[in-house]
């Protein structure tokens, strides 16, 4: 049997084998007790921090140190990161990003 044939008998279950194989892309996920920062897109100066306090799978619990409240943020995924709006969702706000380096 030559090359060609061989790629044409492929099953179906061959080609789902090979898929299953294929690893997918590690996510950076964030730390409980980890701190981590974010700078203000308005003022290059102003840098937020949070401390990742517990998390689930869908959900991080942060602080800002120094406060004793403690609020629920929902993950999002992007770029291979995990992602959550610390201020809540609106035009401009702070993104910090399991990436993100501590300031």
């Amino acid at each position: 049997m030559n090359e060609l044939t061989e790629i044409l008998t492929c099953s179906a279950a061959d080609d789902y084998a090979r898929a299953k194989e294929k690893k997918k892309p590690e996510i950076k996920k964030f730390e409980v007790s980890k701190t981590y920062g974010t700078r203000s897109i308005c003022d290059h100066n102003c840098i937020f921090k949070f401390t990742i306090i517990r998390r689930t799978d869908k959900s991080v619990w942060i602080q800002r140190p120094g406060e004793t409240k403690i609020e629920r943020r929902k993950i999002d995924i992007w770029d291979g990161a995990e992602n959550i709006f610390p201020h809540g969702k609106y035009s401009m706000a702070a993104i910090l990003r399991a990436t993100d380096p501590t300031y």
